[in-house]
C-alpha cells in the first residue's frame, strides 16, 4: 500500500527541509535545508504548499513543496 501526501505541520519542517535539499551536494546540504526553513519562516514560500508523506511510525520520509 502507498503512502499518502498530507499538509505538512510545523513539526515537520525541519525533516521537510532535510528532504528537499537531499540532492544537493553533500557539503550544500544543511545551508540548503536552512535557507528553505528561512524562507517558509518569512513567508516568503507558502507553508500550506509543503507536503510529506510518512513512513511507519510517523516518520516524514518525502516532502514536496508546491508554489
Amino acid at each position: 500500500m502507498g503512502s499518502a501526501a498530507s499538509a505538512a505541520g510545523p513539526d515537520d519542517f525541519a525533516a521537510a527541509c532535510r528532504l528537499l535539499a537531499a540532492g544537493r551536494p553533500a557539503a550544500a546540504r544543511a545551508d540548503a535545508a536552512r535557507r528553505f526553513r528561512d524562507l517558509l519562516d518569512s513567508g516568503e514560500f507558502d507553508p500550506h504548499g509543503l507536503f510529506v508523506c510518512r513512513g511507519a511510525g510517523g516518520t516524514v520520509r518525502g516532502a514536496v513543496l508546491a508554489q
